[in-house]
């Protein structure tokens, strides 16, 4: 299986990155977190919340 896009629902497509990679061992890859929401608005409370 090749890794497939992580993309949450609702939101518009990345565009120029993505928003995770899902391995097929089950690893999911992100890096350089913008933690904003869908609307673009910025999400507080820690890591876990932004993600």
């Amino acid at each position: 299986m090749t890794p497939k896009t992580s993309h949450s629902e609702g939101w518009a497509p990345a565009l120029g990155y993505a928003n995770g990679m899902l391995m097929s061992h089950g690893t999911l890859h992100t890096g350089a977190k913008i933690c904003w929401d869908k609307d673009k608005n910025f999400v507080e409370g820690g890591f876990i919340p932004q993600i």
